[in-house]
C-alpha cells in the first residue's frame, strides 16, 4: 500500500502483513499428488524416497510452492491452466476415489496442468503483474489427476520376508471424467487459459510412466463444446478418423454420419474410405 505524504510529497511503504492462512480446496488439489504417493509407499510400509533427480526437484518445488501459497494468500497467487486431458483407462486398477480406494467402475479420468505463480508483493501493491517472488519455489507446474503407484519386489529368505523393493511404477487417477468436472475445475482458473487449443484425449496405459499414453499420441479436441460433451471414446475414433483435425465445430456429427454410412457399404461389400466420404460430402455442400 502506498500512502501519501504531504509534508514531503513521498510515499511511505506499508509492507502487506504475512501470517499463514488455513489450507484452501485448491491448495489441497495442488499437493495431491505427492500426498497420494507418499501415502502409497507408507501402505506398502516402504519409505517414499525417490532415486531421480528431477523427481526430488520437483517435489521441492511442490512442497514450497503450497507453503508459499499459504504464507502471502490469493492476493500474490498467479494461476495459469495449461491444458488438460480426459484419459481412457485401457486397464483395471487404474482409479482411486477420494478414499484411496480401487473403483474399476470409472471409465476414464482427467488430467490437467497448471503453473502457479507467487508475485512480488510490492509489485502487486504498486498495480505492476508478473515479478515473480524471488524465492525458490515461487513459480510451480503441477500436474494433477495422475501419480505414480510404486510396483514392489519382496525377497525371502528361509520363507521369511526381508526386504521390499520398488521395480516399478504405475499410472494412476483420481479425478473423474465428467462434464461437472470438467466445468469445476475450468471455473478455477476463469480466463487465465494460455493455450489456444488446450483440450486433448488419449488412452491410458498401467505401465508407461515416462510416457503415460504409450506411444500413442495425445488427440487435439479444437471445440471446447465437443470436449465437455462428447463421450471419450467417440473423441478418440474421429480423431483417429481425421474428423478433428481442423479447428472447427461438427467433427463429431460429421464422423457418426461417415460410420453409419461405412457400415451401410460394408453390408454391400463395398469399402468406404474417410477421405472419399469428405470428398462426396465437399462435392455435396
Amino acid at each position: 500500500m502506498l500512502t501519501s505524504e504531504k509534508e514531503s510529497h513521498g510515499f511511505k511503504y506499508q509492507p502487506p502483513p504475512k501470517k499463514e492462512s488455513e489450507n484452501t480446496k485448491e491448495q489441497d488439489l495442488f499437493s495431491e499428488r505427492l500426498n497420494r504417493t507418499v501415502s502409497a509407499f507408507h501402505g506398502l510400509f516402504i519409505s517414499y524416497d525417490p532415486p531421480d533427480y528431477s523427481t526430488r526437484k520437483q517435489n521441492a518445488r511442490e512442497k514450497a510452492n503450497v507453503i508459499l501459497q499459504k504464507e502471502y494468500g490469493e492476493k500474490y497467487v498467479s494461476k495459469e491452466f495449461l491444458g488438460m486431458t480426459r484419459v481412457l483407462l485401457s486397464n483395471p486398477n487404474m482409479f482411486e476415489n477420494e478414499d484411496g480406494k480401487i473403483d474399476n467402475s470409472v471409465k476414464s479420468a482427467l488430467v490437467y496442468h497448471v503453473q502457479i505463480t507467487i508475485e512480488n508483493p510490492d509489485s502487486v501493491n504498486n498495480g505492476i503483474r508478473g515479478d515473480i517472488l524471488d524465492v525458490g519455489g515461487a513459480q510451480c507446474m503441477y500436474t494433477i489427476g495422475r501419480y505414480n503407484y510404486p510396483k514392489i519386489k519382496p525377497s525371502y529368505k528361509d520363507h521369511e520376508l526381508i526386504e521390499k523393493r520398488v521395480v516399478g511404477y504405475t499410472n494412476r487417477y483420481y479425478i473423474k471424467d465428467t462434464p461437472q468436472n470438467i466445468k469445476e475445475i475450468l471455473k478455477m482458473f476463469g480466463q487465465n487459459i494460455i493455450k489456444s487449443n488446450p483440450w486433448t484425449v488419449a488412452i491410458g496405459y498401467l505401465d508407461s510412466i515416462s510416457m503415460p499414453y504409450g506411444q500413442r499420441a495425445k488427440y487435439s479436441v479444437y471445440d471446447k463444446d465437443e470436449f465437455i460433451n462428447t463421450p471419450i471414446d467417440k473423441l478418440i475414433k474421429a480423431n483417429k478418423e481425421g474428423f478433428l483435425e481442423s479447428n472447427k465445430k461438427g467433427g463429431v456429427e460429421e464422423f457418426e454420419r461417415y460410420s453409419k454410412k461405412r457400415e451401410k457399404k460394408y453390408e454391400e461389400g463395398k469399402i468406404l474410405t474417410a477421405e472419399k466420404f469428405k470428398k462426396d460430402e465437399d462435392s455435396n455442400a
